[in-house]
């Protein structure tokens, strides 16, 4: 049910959804929504104080998310699949040359691409390129990585790529296994180590814990920085 609130003058609409939980539970969506979850217990008159003495930060939340648009709207990658276009590999847009009997091959800092100017077959070779170098590439940053992680114990991961489109990447860690998102091939090579080196840290953390996020900043102390600028220039999709 939707329910209101005033904050200092603004009206705070939010979605109440009673469950069997303790305590209450406020979030803000990536498109503004509120959502709030409540014991029963509660009485919805509770609920609305609640909500109001968040409003600060509701408001704070809504206004981070909107900024974190425009920036994006400013700097994200954004493939042109056409004829004259560009993708980008690796944090480099890299020009595409549409050209008949040749297969796809980055030359010179150029993707050959066979195909006519047609936007959706350009597109696939582009996907087809990015699923081929995704894999090559994790695995020599794995190779570079593991030295460092090696004295602490941890079993050399086997690396796998793949398009996802609710995380960067995952471990398996029973298998020793870690998967990366293919759209990673578009960023700088260090966000995809700082994605690499989550999944790892999970080989001996499982949740996000102190000791997990201790251990993350003492192997990559500029980890924030990296994973902000990943998130600012790529979209999960």
């Amino acid at each position: 049910m939707d329910r209101s609130v005033d904050y200092q003058g603004q009206i705070l609409t939010y979605a109440l959804q009673y469950k069997k939980v303790k305590h209450i539970t406020l979030r803000v969506y990536d498109d503004l929504r509120i959502a709030v979850s409540a014991p029963r217990r509660l009485k919805k008159e509770e609920i609305d104080r609640y909500v109001q003495q968040k409003g600060a930060w509701i408001l704070q939340s809504q206004h981070k998310i909107n900024q974190r648009k425009i920036e994006k709207a400013q700097y994200g990658l954004r493939n042109r699949y056409t004829a004259g276009g560009y993708i980008y590999f690796l944090g480099d847009k890299i020009p595409l040359i549409l050209h008949s009997g040749i297969s796809t091959q980055l030359i010179d800092g150029q993707l050959f691409i066979n195909a006519t100017d047609d936007s959706q077959k350009i597109a696939e070779k582009a996907a087809q390129f990015y699923q081929s170098q995704s894999i090559i590439i994790f695995r020599k940053l794995n190779d570079a990585l593991y030295p460092h992680l090696e004295m602490l114990g941890i079993k050399k991961a086997t690396i796998a790529a793949r398009r996802m489109s609710a995380s960067w990447g995952r471990c398996h860690v029973q298998k020793g296994h870690i998967v990366l998102n293919t759209q990673l091939i578009q960023a700088p090579k260090e966000c995809i180590v700082s994605v690499l080196l989550h999944e790892y840290v999970h080989f001996l953390h499982p949740n996000h814990g102190k000791e997990f996020k201790r251990l993350l900043y003492e192997l990559m102390p500029e980890y924030d920085q990296w994973t902000e600028r990943l998130n600012l220039l790529i979209s999960l999709s």
